[in-house]
């Protein structure tokens, strides 16, 4: 016969005509013949596959009957071939178990490339009779315990596969739940069945579906005494034979009837519960529990799908936000910065994998001077370049009313200030006024770092600066200082993304070593500092520069002045 499964009912109604035409009688010796021969045929299509032949025949001497099943290749059976299998929802293991026992003999050759099953019976039918034989009323009594057991195996297979579909295509845990009660209500006969899985906060049980009749409130507490929080908080089934037995503030409670709380989980963190009920007293079987395990199984899953899918969204998002936050961060950067006689200024802003608030500004007035302005904002992502951008809108309205940096700083923090605070925000910033002649600098600063000077001579070093972070305080007054400069006098600005990144060792830069980064990386013009500080730092520290932006602006004084005073 050919290797297709639709040819094995036929060819094994062969067989069991042809008995029958040769004086077998009709019972539940000659069904078994037959119920035998379809499953021999069908493990040998699929042991040879598809493409080839599989032979039956069969010789009959009017007492015994002898059928060989042959296709090609070899099969060794296992041990437990004749065994039902341990998990009552495996698929495959009940053919051998069937075969064996509804026929007297069963034997395995591997022979000239095939493989032979040889089955043995004496029929029922037949002169003698085997002494061993079951008796007429044991046989109806196996074979309708089979018959029964391989159709709630293929209901559940069937069931198994439509959960696998739905765990596919469901929208959110609350549609597959549906589905999966749905099923079980129809496949268990049951009464009420519901899903509960853990609230949000963590502290009760959430009904998120409901087939028919559905028990108890909403939300459980998950302290409560009933049946469903004990078999959430603990992990272990409830098996209810009598549902008149609980106590009268459990949901659960009924003067009939019975019930199975299952608990599901997923890699050891608990998710909910799977409640079937009946109220008539009979208990679910064998197969219908192990089809609430499966699906309850199937809900953790679920659960666990949904927990990924959010946390994906969620980098998505962040994601989406640091493009956003870039974007806005390099909108806030000069394109270009003009040529000024006095002062040759030149910045770069290195942004971290976590985007921040930093920016510098170079703004040159109508005096014929020029502001140049560097902020680091805290936090991270939108809400800091937002307000990065906020505070280089507030510093530009105020440039030309404010030449003095110290009363800028005042103004724009009062500005500000407020709206700082409700966000709980704040910033640091530095403002440094740069006249036309080139002679002379001011300078205040909102809590930021020092301003790194290196002198003719080639020494480093720095000046303080003092005041508080802009946000803090709404009422602060800024104090700015003056200084003369000579020509050749150099000065950068940094925030402090430069000097937290850590070594190998953990350490921050300290001050000495960041004046020597400087001084060898200020061989020649303002151009190329800032990009040969950068590549030192990224050299000494672990993993490039810090998680935090890194902004530098390098000035230097092109014109001969008076020494600092």
């Amino acid at each position: 016969m050919d290797a297709r499964l639709d040819a094995v009912g036929p060819a094994a109604e062969g067989l069991v005509a042809w008995l029958r035409a040769h004086g077998v009688s009709e019972g539940p010796e000659l069904d078994g013949v037959g119920l035998a021969v379809s499953e021999a045929l069908s493990n040998a299509i699929r042991h040879g596959g598809p493409a080839t032949m599989v032979r039956l025949g069969w010789c009959w001497d009017g007492a015994d009957l002898e059928v060989e099943v042959s296709e090609p290749g070899q099969f060794c059976p296992p041990s437990d071939w004749a065994e039902l299998p341990g998990d009552d929802l495996a698929e495959g293991g009940r053919g051998g178990f069937l075969i064996t026992q509804l026929m007297d003999a069963v034997e395995h050759r591997n022979r000239d490339g095939r493989h032979r099953l040889l089955l043995r019976k004496r029929l029922q039918g037949a002169a003698t009779k085997a002494a061993d034989a079951p008796a007429p009323d044991e046989l109806d009594a196996i074979m309708g315990a089979m018959t029964e057991e391989l159709g709630n195996a293929y209901e559940t297979i069937a069931a198994l596969v439509q959960m696998s579909e739905a765990l596919a295509t469901a929208t959110d845990v609350e549609d597959f739940a549906g589905r999966t009660v749905a099923r079980l209500a129809h496949l268990t006969g049951a009464d009420v069945v519901q899903a509960r899985l853990f609230s949000a906060d963590g502290g009760g049980l959430a009904r998120v579906a409901g087939g028919l009749g559905v028990v108890g409130p909403e939300v459980l507490p998950l302290n409560g005494a009933g049946c469903e929080a004990a078999s959430a908080r603990d992990g272990q089934e409830r098996t209810l034979a009598a549902r008149a037995e609980l106590a009268a503030d459990d949901p659960l409670a009924a003067p009939t009837g019975c019930a199975f709380v299952c608990p599901f989980s997923f890699e050891d963190r608990r998710r909910g519960v799977l409640v079937v009920a009946r109220d008539r007293s009979e208990f679910f079987t064998a197969g219908q529990l192990g089809l609430v395990r499966t699906l309850a199984d199937f809900l953790g899953i679920a659960c666990a799908n949904a927990d990924l899918i959010a946390q994906r969204q969620a980098r998505q998002r962040e994601l989406r936000e640091l493009e956003i936050a870039a974007t806005i961060q390099r909108g806030l950067l000069p394109e270009r910065i003009a040529p000024h006689r006095a002062w040759a200024v030149h910045g770069e802003c290195v942004q971290a994998s976590e985007v921040g608030g930093d920016f510098f500004d170079v703004i040159d007035l109508p005096t014929g001077g020029r502001l140049v302005v560097i902020a680091d904002v805290m936090g991270k992502g939108v809400p800091a370049a937002l307000m990065a951008a906020t505070l280089r809108t507030a510093v530009r309205a105020h440039a030309v009313s404010a030449l003095d940096p110290a009363a800028l700083l005042t103004k724009v923090n009062r500005q500000l200030g407020p709206d700082l605070q409700r966000l709980e925000m704040f910033m640091t910033a530095q403002v440094l006024h740069l006249d036309a002649a080139g002679g002379m600098v001011s300078y205040a600063s909102a809590g930021h770092c020092p301003i790194f000077v290196l002198n003719a001579a080639g020494a480093v070093e720095w000046w303080d600066t003092n005041g508080l972070p802009l946000g803090v305080d709404d009422a602060e007054v800024y104090e700015g200082a003056l200084v003369r400069v000579q020509g050749g006098r150099r000065l950068l600005l940094m925030t402090d993304g430069a000097v937290e990144n850590e070594d190998a060792q953990g350490r921050q830069l300290p001050p000495g070593e960041l004046a020597a980064i400087i001084r060898g990386a200020w061989t020649d013009g303002a151009g190329r500092v800032c990009a040969r500080v950068l590549e030192a730092l990224r050299a000494r520290s672990v993993g490039g520069l810090s998680r935090d932006d890194c902004t530098l602006v390098a000035i230097e004084a092109l014109v001969a002045g008076k020494d600092v005073t």
